[in-house]
């Protein structure tokens, strides 16, 4: 278990069920639905997977995966989990599968190919959110698991749906504003050449 990397398994599940269907075509519902119910099961699998082989007893992150990225600036693909983290993404997978689940009457004229593809891309941020210990890499989830929240509000939401959407999207951005900066001065502050909450977790502030 130490050896595959699992976390990139679990957020490459609803990766692909983004990209799967955005290029499947609208008509083909059906199979819209069967594939992000596969990605979104298998999700389930490999988190129920990682519950069962994280150790409480071991302080740290644990199945942390590390691949440079952007090294000049010290920003990597580095993810890993706590026990918090773990628990979290255990329920976004269940939220994922049950979410396919709930919304399986959608149709090509309720949008089903629009709303699943939405619904993939949050669950990727979310996923990403929880996993990322790069923070370059964890803001950039956060604002890919913000932006599909207002149409999925807008178009599937009910009652007060417009006026919803828009005061939940100025929340989230203008978190959005407040993180950035504080991540960057966090940063400096650290005095490490990294983005690594594990480095910086090292580090005298």
């Amino acid at each position: 278990m130490m050896d595959f990397p699992i976390l990139s398994a679990i957020l490459l599940c609803a990766v692909a069920a983004t990209g799967l269907t955005v290029v499947i075509p609208a008509r083909h519902v059906g199979l819209i639905k069967v594939v992000n119910a596969v990605c979104g099961l298998a999700s389930v699998v490999l988190s129920a997977m990682l519950w069962s082989a994280y150790d409480p007893a071991t302080p740290g992150f644990q199945f942390v995966e590390e691949v440079p990225w952007v090294p000049d600036f010290g920003i990597q693909y580095l993810v890993g989990v706590d026990g918090i983290s773990v628990l979290l993404t255990m329920l976004t997978s269940l939220v994922f599968f049950t979410g396919v689940l709930t919304m399986w009457h959608l149709d090509e004229d309720t949008r089903a190919k629009e709303y699943f593809a939405f619904m993939a891309l949050l669950v990727t941020g979310v996923f990403g959110v929880f996993l990322s210990l790069d923070l370059v890499v964890f803001f950039f989830f956060y604002e890919v698991a913000v932006l599909p929240m207002y149409p999925l509000i807008v178009v599937w939401g009910s009652t007060k749906k417009e006026y919803a959407a828009m005061k939940l999207m100025l929340f989230l951005m203008g978190g959005s504003a407040l993180l950035f900066p504080a991540l960057v001065g966090l940063y400096y502050i650290a005095g490490v050449d990294s983005w690594s909450l594990i480095e910086m977790g090292k580090a005298t502030i």
